[in-house]
């Protein structure tokens, strides 16, 4: 089953490094992650999405299962509890995180906020959490990746 999923991961990651560093070796600035966005079709949106909450659930429920197996043994494995039963917790339509990225998206300064970062943003804005922090920290991590910097 592992190789089966090694290639079309490898086949995405590929293409996302592309997508960011082709602008950058053409010498035409930072990828406009907004820009690419906006010119998505919803469906390409919502597939998106779809992918980013089926990956956050994917990788939640492996690592609360592995903390079980961890407590079996009689140890503990308490750092990631609370992010866990965050995600478990709150199941979103990919229409709803599709949305909130758009409309994050707007904003000209978040153009340079790759789709992953942006999507966790979303999901914060959907459960009512302050995210200017966390658009700021995005924006000067991003800044730092801006050619000459």
């Amino acid at each position: 089953m592992k190789r089966v999923l090694l290639f079309p991961t490898l086949s995405v990651a590929l293409i996302v490094a592309s997508l960011f560093w082709g602008p950058l070796v053409r010498g035409e600035g930072p990828f406009n992650f907004g820009r690419a966005w906006n010119s998505f079709s919803p469906d390409a949106r919502n597939f998106y999405a779809h992918g980013f909450l089926e990956g956050e659930r994917f990788l939640a429920t492996m690592v609360s299962t592995e903390m079980a197996r961890i407590s079996e043994k009689g140890n503990t494995a308490t750092p990631y509890v609370d992010a866990i039963q965050k995600v478990l917790k709150h199941a979103y339509a990919p229409e709803s995180v599709q949305a909130a990225m758009s409309e994050l998206y707007r904003e000209p300064a978040n153009a340079c906020i790759p789709f992953s970062i942006m999507a966790d943003i979303a999901t914060s804005k959907l459960q009512g959490e302050a995210i200017e922090p966390k658009l700021d920290a995005a924006r000067k991590m991003m800044a730092l990746t801006a050619p000459g910097k």
